[in-house]
């Protein structure tokens, strides 16, 4: 049995780990039971995404590890950077994966991988200066991710924030006056694609195919109607992974982040649609059924998961978004409606989902039920699917008109 997943934060500050008192931190540890497996366990993968502001490392593993995070100070006598470094217990660094991988962005220089022993992989990040760092573990499959933002001042990091309100309300609006939000940039995320079918519905509809199709629907929209940027994560048939999705979201440097998706059921008399926003709490049963479907495990993992989300996800971005998603979630029934007039509404909900842990306010949307075969008909209809898109553009228009109103635009 393993622990449950740490997430690790911390402030690298001059050599110093600012906010918590130990030399090292550990993630999972598996058993004893388990030994022969994890002397099998590979580095599969280095990959990372950056801007200049935020850097996302992802360690892709064969199975799941033990691992400790360290911090070295600067030494300019030898020319040794500020370093970050990872011990991957039990696992090996395949002879012909590269060693040395330059990153030249603000806060990474260089990622270095070495065997450290026979039984250690060590993974050093040389930095620049200053960073915060949060470290967790994703499962199926296992992967540690290492998220590095700007340092800007010598603070220890924020304390974990507060749960979300459900619904928006006062609170909601001064935190958004208060961020000063300006939306120029939607990103827009189809949801899955590639291996990844998503859900298969009636006549063998496929959601990565459609939620696509949407996407680029949606993104003529925005520019059509709000005259603003619309970029999406993928415009082609191409598997990313969750993590991907939202560093792509803040390396293409969006304002919003709209995640498109189908929604599915054994029942095929079930219907509607939806829109999420994060929590830590679940609107329904129904709520939690399509977040562990959508954040790709197990519904009895998914309360590991509600542990990073919770250390991961900052609260006026999550107030900030359950403002978007009720205006979004009312503007696409009202669209559709003139086209479908049972449209069934869902509502605006909540859940933990991973891919809305973007550095900016985000939904998903489930637009429609694929299994259902009078949704899955409508789906296949183009002017349908550019009532759809209509319907979560003008959801964005009345969000950025409310902060218009309240003076944040």
């Amino acid at each position: 049995m393993s622990t449950r997943p740490k997430r690790i934060r911390w402030l690298v500050l001059a050599g110093t780990i600012l906010g918590m008192n130990f030399p090292c931190v550990t993630g999972p540890v598996g058993s004893s039971a388990r030994a022969e497996e994890v002397r099998r366990i590979t580095v599969e993968d280095v990959r990372f995404w950056a801007k200049p502001d935020y850097t996302r490392v992802v360690l892709d593993l064969s199975a799941e590890a033990r691992y400790e995070v360290h911090e070295l100070a600067a030494d300019p006598a030898a020319s040794k950077p500020l370093r970050i470094y990872i011990d991957i217990r039990e696992t090996q660094i395949p002879s012909q994966m590269r060693t040395t991988m330059p990153v030249k962005d603000s806060l990474v220089t260089t990622i270095r991988m070495s065997q450290f022993d026979d039984r250690t992989a060590r993974i050093v990040l040389d930095l620049k200066g200053h960073v915060r760092a949060d470290v967790f573990a994703l499962p199926d499959p296992y992967r540690i991710v290492m998220d590095l933002r700007n340092g800007v001042d010598g603070s220890a990091p924020a304390e974990k924030p507060a749960r979300a309100v459900k619904d928006p309300s006062s609170d909601s609006v001064s935190i958004a006056q208060s961020a000063g939000l300006k939306i120029r940039r939607i990103v827009i995320d189809a949801g899955h694609g590639g291996k990844d079918p998503g859900a298969i519905g009636h006549k063998g509809l496929r959601e990565k195919a459609v939620a696509l199709a949407l996407a680029r629907k949606l993104r003529e929209a925005i520019k059509r109607d709000l005259k603003l940027e619309a970029v999406l994560t993928r415009d082609q048939d191409e598997f990313l992974p969750l993590e991907e999705r939202t560093a792509k979201g803040e390396a293409l440097k969006g304002d919003l982040f709209v995640s498109i998706h189908l929604n599915a059921n054994p029942q095929r008399h079930v219907s509607g649609i939806a829109t999420y926003s994060l929590n830590f709490t679940y609107s329904d049963e129904e709520s939690r059924i399509v977040a562990a479907r959508e954040n790709q495990m197990s519904e009895d993992k998914m309360s590991d998961l509600e542990v990073i989300l919770g250390d991961l996800a900052r609260t006026e971005l999550i107030n900030e978004s359950s403002l978007l998603a009720p205006l979004v979630q009312k503007s696409i029934i009202k669209s559709v409606r003139k086209i479908a007039p049972d449209a069934k509404d869902l509502g605006a909900k909540h859940a933990p989902f991973f891919v809305l842990t973007a550095n900016m306010p985000s939904v998903l949307i489930e637009a429609s039920f694929i299994t259902n075969p009078t949704e899955a008909k409508r789906l296949r209809d183009e002017k349908y699917q550019e009532a759809v898109a209509r319907g979560i553009a003008e959801g964005i228009h009345r969000y950025i008109n409310t902060l218009r109103h309240i003076g944040v635009e």
